[in-house]
Order: structure tokens, then sequence, then C-alpha cells
């Protein structure tokens, strides 16, 4: 079965991934949570999805794509492109933007945010969005949807603290077997956060 969507938006920044933590802790929201998720259960990869998962630490989440290795943000956020075959470690090597990777042309790109509450309870923000930059920038930041206004101070707060945990190093899991093939994408994803050595340098 699939699994639903939290939100429909972007996650450009931890004031966005935090703000989807606490709507889900506030009842506005309603988490992914692992007691109703059955092995066989995916996360639907669609633009605009982002999904707040209350973690089980023995339990993998499948989104049933392949992707590269990921990239930090200084906001404690990972991103990651989609590619048309499984990466070994042998190959997990080289720079986002170079062509060790068979990109999938078009493919999504995937963001993920790991947060442990005081209480110890982790939670993992992973969205997915399309590398087109005109549709990215269609999406709403949910630190700006006013749906979300009352939890502001709530989000303040919990921004001067640091990030309790470290993220993994590729969520969800790719599957076991290969995909189809398609051509390698060209057009780099947007990205306001993007490290420098993400980024393609204009000649």
């Amino acid at each position: 079965m699939s699994i639903n969507r939290t939100y429909t938006g972007k996650l450009e920044s931890r004031a966005d991934a935090l703000t989807l933590i606490l709507a889900c802790t506030s009842d506005l929201l309603r988490p992914v949570n692992p007691e109703t998720i059955a092995n066989k259960d995916r996360l639907v990869v669609e633009h605009g999805a982002i999904f707040v998962i209350v973690k089980d630490r023995s339990q993998r989440i499948r989104d049933d794509q392949f992707w590269s290795p990921s990239r930090r943000f200084t906001s404690g956020i990972r991103y990651y492109r989609q590619t048309t075959t499984r990466l070994y470690p042998e190959n997990k090597v080289g720079s986002l933007t170079d062509d060790v990777y068979d990109f999938k042309d078009g493919g999504l790109i995937k963001r993920t945010f790991q947060y442990t509450s005081a209480d110890n309870i982790l939670y993992l923000v992973v969205s997915y969005h399309s590398s087109d930059e005109d549709r990215f920038d269609e999406l709403t930041t949910p630190s700006t949807d006013t749906k979300f206004a009352s939890l502001s101070k709530g989000v303040e707060q919990l921004l001067r603290n640091p990030v309790r945990s470290t993220q993994p190093k590729n969520t969800p899991h790719p599957p076991s077997s290969s995909s189809s093939t398609t051509t390698t994408s060209k057009k780099r994803p947007h990205n306001n956060d993007v490290p420098d050595s993400c980024k393609r340098k204009k000649k």
C-alpha cells in the first residue's frame, strides 16, 4: 500500500522541517506512524510530497527509488538526486553535478531532515520535488504557511537549540533491484541552500 503524504510543499530550511514536526505534535497534521506501516508499504514519490515520520529505529521506510549519495546543507538538511540505477559503496564518490552518476532525466530531488525531541522521539522529514526551478518555486514552504502561524514562537525556540541527532547516510533505503534506464538529466536542481560543491560553475 501507499503511505499518504503529510503535507504538500517544499523543504528549504530547518524552520520548515521543525514547523511540520510541531504541526504534527499539535494535531494540525497527521504524521506517518511506524505502528501503522506494513513492510510492503511505500512512500509515494511525487513532486511536492512531504512526509513526517515518527521513526522506529529498527524499521526501514522505503520509496523504491534510486538516489545519489547525499550532500548536507548548513541547515542540517540532506539533499539527493534521483538516479536510474542503484549505487554501491565503491561508486558512491564525486560531486552531485558530475557525470559519475546516471541521473534520471526529469528525476526528482529528495531532501531529508532528522530531529530527536527532548523526550527522545525521533522524527524524519522526507520531501520530494521536481528539479525544474519554476515548479519548485510554485510550492509553499511550511514556515510561511499561514495555517501554522500559531507555531512560530515554538519554532523559534527550537531553532535556538542545536540539532539533537545526525542524519542517516541514505534514507529512505533504496530498493534491492535495478530500475529501468533513462537518459541522464542535464538540469541543475533549484536550491538556495545548495553547497558550492553541488553547483555548476559557469563557463
